[in-house]
Parts: C-alpha cells; structure tokens; sequence
C-alpha cells in the first residue's frame, strides 16, 4: 500500500503544480478586474477579450502537459480555489501595507463581489482550454516525456 502511495505522489505534485499555474493566472485577472489602477502597467480597465485569450493560452499550454483527460478537469477546478487565494492576497496587500483604512474582509468581499462574473465563466474557458490542448496533444504527441 506504502508503495503505491508513493507512486502517486508524483502524480499529485504534477497536478497541483500545473493547477498553481492557471491558479496565478486566474488570481492575478481578478484583481486586476476588480482593481484596475492597481495592476502593472496601470492603464485602466483590462480588456475582458485579453483576459479570457491569457486564461485560454494557459489552459491550452496546461493541457498540452497534462497526463490525461481525467487529470485536466482535475487542475482545472483545483485552480478556482488557488485563484480565489491569489486574487484575497493580492487585494489584501495594500490593506497590510497601510495604503487603504478599511476592514480587510471588506477588500475580500469587495474583490469576489466584482470577480465572480470572471469566475463563473472563466470555467468553461479553462475547461475549454484544456480539453483542447489534451485532444492536440494526443493527436500529434506533443508534450511527452
């Protein structure tokens, strides 16, 4: 039992790893929804059509990485959560700094009040995304190892 434990271990890092990477997106585009003075470089309102190409580009390069089918629906939706994560610290980053005098969970709730519409559809984007870059990649063995 130890052993097929340790076998997959691997596995897991992989997904997990691969999910952190759509997860940083996802997180960073919800901010910079929510907070668009506040992202590099401060141009005003982000594009949604850019946003939803970079989560697509990612998911797409995620698909082409990933084991299977089964494994690509997995890091999609383990990446909702580590956005949701990187989206509260990153609005929460002027709170600690002293830039903004206000309840932290304020910022939180402010931050998923006005990133939930990107939420709910970048899911199927992402799902999307990954599907196709799994199909390509099991069509052309592109991404193997």
């Amino acid at each position: 039992m130890l052993a097929n434990l340790s076998a997959r271990v691997p596995r897991f890092a992989r997904v997990t790893a691969l999910a952190g990477f759509i997860g940083l997106l996802l997180g960073y585009a919800v901010f910079s929804s929510s907070f668009p003075s506040a992202m590099v470089p401060a141009t005003g309102e982000s594009s949604p059509l850019l946003v939803f190409g970079a989560l697509f580009a990612a998911a797409f390069l995620v698909g082409l990485l990933s084991d299977d089918l089964l494994a690509g629906i997995l890091q999609t939706f383990l990446a909702l959560p580590i956005g949701a994560a990187v989206a509260s610290l990153l609005s929460l980053s002027p709170v600690f700094a002293g830039l903004i005098v206000t309840r932290p969970d304020d910022v939180i709730f402010f931050t998923f009040r006005l990133g939930f519409p990107l939420f709910f559809l970048s899911i199927p984007i992402l799902l999307f995304g990954t599907v196709f870059g799994i199909v390509l990649q099991e069509r052309f063995q592109v991404g193997r190892y």
